[in-house]
């Protein structure tokens, strides 16, 4: 895909109208009465207001507070939708039924069944089912492809499945606090994130980088500094605005996440520069 076609997305999603299609992610049926407690209950947002016309994002943490995925919960005709990360519906839902009791509740795996979309409206995301890419055309927006909302991902800080949504961290350190309350009582892992909360032992940051040279998107590489192990770069795609080299993120510990701070390749002489902290305004 050409750059220029890029820069064109981007600009859509910052500051027009712009949808992705987005049916390869997970989506799963919450059948039952119990739902919306169940949500409530095990996940990390607030779902007490959650209404029929609400979409609202959640976490799924381990006991330990690592993550397991970020989902979107909406509803479509009285039924509670989960939208998982891509390839994480079977998981999810292992993860669910865990916490199944006696609820009345069912889950369902529908990936690939529902048509689902992710639209932005100067940079404002919401979620879509049951449309076609004409219907977005005909309404203004100019559909973008997955290139270009990877590297969209990459520049704003969103953590991505098996990338930075993983067991390895957790999600205080990948700037996940919108999809948390923090007032709304226990949740699984909740005593856990209160704890880091509370004592700042947040160890590591989300920061993006840009590199000397074009890396490879497959390899998750280990940076270093001061002859140790500082962080490991999760996700990279090519730098459209030059030539030769990629923008990326890195997960790096506290020290070391400083605008401008310049770090090794483990086992090579490149090197990547620190160009953005993604951290709360608190």
């Amino acid at each position: 895909m050409k750059s220029s076609d890029i820069l064109l997305d981007i600009e859509a999603l910052t500051h027009g109208k712009a949808a992705c299609n987005i049916s390869h992610y997970g989506i799963i049926r919450m059948i039952g009465n119990e739902a919306v407690d169940f949500l409530q209950r095990i996940s990390t947002n607030d779902f007490s207001k959650f209404s029929a016309l609400s979409i609202l994002p959640t976490l799924l943490i381990t006991e330990k507070g690592r993550m397991v995925d970020r989902v979107i919960v909406l509803q479509k005709n009285g039924v509670v939708i989960l939208i998982t990360s891509p390839k994480a519906a079977q998981a999810v839902i292992a993860w669910l039924n865990k916490f199944i009791i006696m609820e009345d509740l069912l889950l369902e795996d529908r990936t690939g069944t529902i048509p689902a979309w992710m639209t932005f409206e100067n940079s404002v995301s919401s979620i879509l089912l049951d449309n076609d890419e004409d219907y977005f055309i005909k309404n203004g927006y100019r559909v973008i492809s997955n290139e270009s909302f990877e590297y969209y991902r990459i520049s704003i800080g969103l953590p991505a499945y098996q990338k930075e949504l993983t067991e390895s961290y957790n999600p205080l350190e990948l700037n996940l606090w919108k999809d948390i309350s923090f007032t709304k009582g226990c949740y699984v892992g909740q005593e856990v994130i209160a704890r880091i909360d509370a004592q700042k032992k947040i160890q590591r940051r989300l920061c993006c980088f840009q590199s000397e040279v074009l890396l490879d998107p497959n390899v998750q590489y280990i940076v270093t500094a001061d002859n140790e192990d500082v962080g490991k770069i999760t996700s990279n795609c090519e730098e459209i605005r030059s030539t030769n080299n990629s923008i990326g993120l890195v997960i790096v510990k506290n020290k070391y996440a400083l605008v401008g701070t310049e770090l090794f390749i483990k086992d090579s002489t490149n090197k990547i520069t620190i160009t953005k902290i993604f951290e709360a305004a608190i």
